[in-house]
């Protein structure tokens, strides 16, 4: 990885997984990612875990940077103007990378925080927010139904999801 603009020769602490330590996870410095033009380089406040990367992380057999779910803040945003702009808190989804103090993501990927939401609550948005609303979309339209919730132990029973836009 190579530093980006504004962040020439600095180096960022980032969560990698390593097969071969005890404990299958290690703390390491390495260079500050350079965003492509469709990307935003984004400072990490905040992130959310989920079972499927935390299990993925801790079954890899190659070295990586894990971690899906961010909210931050827009150090430099995309040549390309596809991302919100520098200095707006955004939160988002990527395949790796989260458990970093920086990463790149492309606009599609990231949306910006409203006010009165905190980092730590938008950081849990995207994957267990996303699969409770998925769940509630697949079963069709609600008002009027009864209907049982189950999923005590996964984050996405947290959400309550007003019915009343699905009916």
């Amino acid at each position: 990885m190579e530093a980006s603009a504004g962040t020439e020769g600095q180096a960022m602490r980032a969560i990698f997984t390593d097969p071969v330590t005890t404990g299958r996870l290690v703390l390491r410095e390495t260079a500050i990612p350079t965003p492509a033009a469709d990307q935003a380089l984004v400072r990490v406040e905040a992130i959310s875990l989920n079972q499927g990367e935390t299990r993925t992380a801790l079954d890899a057999a190659e070295s990586y940077i894990p971690g899906w779910d961010f909210a931050g803040v827009i150090e430099k945003a995309a040549d390309d103007g596809s991302t919100p702009k520098e200095g707006d808190r955004v939160f988002g989804v990527v395949a790796r990378g989260s458990w970093a103090q920086y990463l790149t993501a492309p606009g599609r990927l990231m949306a910006q925080i409203p006010d009165g939401v905190s980092n730590a609550e938008a950081a849990s948005l995207p994957i267990a927010g996303g699969t409770a609303l998925a769940a509630i979309e697949i079963s069709g339209p609600l008002a009027g139904r009864r209907v049982l919730i189950t999923g005590a132990a996964g984050g996405s029973r947290s959400f309550r999801l007003p019915i009343r836009s699905f009916g």
